[in-house]
């Protein structure tokens, strides 16, 4: 073995097995838990979730750019309607995620509408 191949070896079992013992070296306890919550991350949860499920409904309808236009159509119907009922979520940048949330929901929509058009 070439030195440099023992020394890239070397290097990575020792960073494999330094980060393996910091694992190994405690019990788990109920404070590794603390800070965990889907009460922390409700905007992203609710946006993601929209996104599957419109993705998912598209799937049943047949695949293809279905499953793209309504994971559009999910995501960013989903994120301006939890803006809307929450109007203190992101602090500053909640307008620009209205913004983000209408034009995702816009593109969703338009999507279809742009290849009707163009069929025509």
């Amino acid at each position: 073995m070439k030195p440099t191949r023992f020394w890239i070896v070397a290097i990575c079992a020792g960073l494999l097995c330094m980060l393996a013992s910091a694992a190994i070296a405690q019990d788990m306890t109920s404070k590794d838990l603390n800070g965990i919550s889907p009460q922390n991350h409700k905007y992203i949860i609710t946006t993601l979730g929209g996104a599957a499920a419109g993705a998912g409904l598209g799937f049943l309808l047949g695949g293809g750019a279905k499953t793209g236009k309504l994971a559009l159509i999910g995501g960013g119907g989903a994120s301006a309607w939890f803006l809307h009922s929450h109007p203190n979520t992101l602090g500053r940048v909640h307008d620009w995620a209205m913004v983000a949330s209408g034009t995702t929901l816009g593109m969703g929509i338009g999507v279809g509408e742009r290849s009707r058009l163009l069929r025509s």
